[in-house]
């Protein structure tokens, strides 16, 4: 009896792990970013009015300023130092400014 018991912990517990497995290498699976969104579209023209070098400043009411573009708060902005920890979720809308040690934006994407 003791053996039986011992092998049925033995594939209870391989059971366990196989499904912590796969459930963690769900978590990991990327998605692809929806074609033809609305707010990707809106996301890549604001990338592409800001310029590298210009001082990226935060505002009060929500908004980002890039030199003399503005940002509005509606819209979904990430503002990261190169070299920081981000996440690596893909949000079509989000626009993402990378900056330097003195606020100079390095890079703008989207995603």
């Amino acid at each position: 009896m003791s053996t039986k018991s011992n092998s049925a912990r033995r594939v209870s517990g391989l059971a366990a792990l196989l499904s912590l497995g796969l459930a963690l290498g769900a978590c990991s699976a990327t998605v692809p970013p929806p074609e033809g969104s609305g707010d990707e579209a809106r996301c890549e023209a604001l990338a592409a009015e800001v310029s590298v070098g210009a001082i990226v400043s935060p505002q009060p009411d929500g908004s980002v300023a890039v030199g003399t573009a503005t940002i509005p708060a509606s819209q979904s902005t990430r503002i990261y130092e190169t070299g920081s920890a981000v996440t690596q979720d893909y949000r079509a809308d989000r626009l993402n400014l990378e900056t330097d040690t003195n606020d100079a934006l390095v890079r703008a994407s989207c995603g």
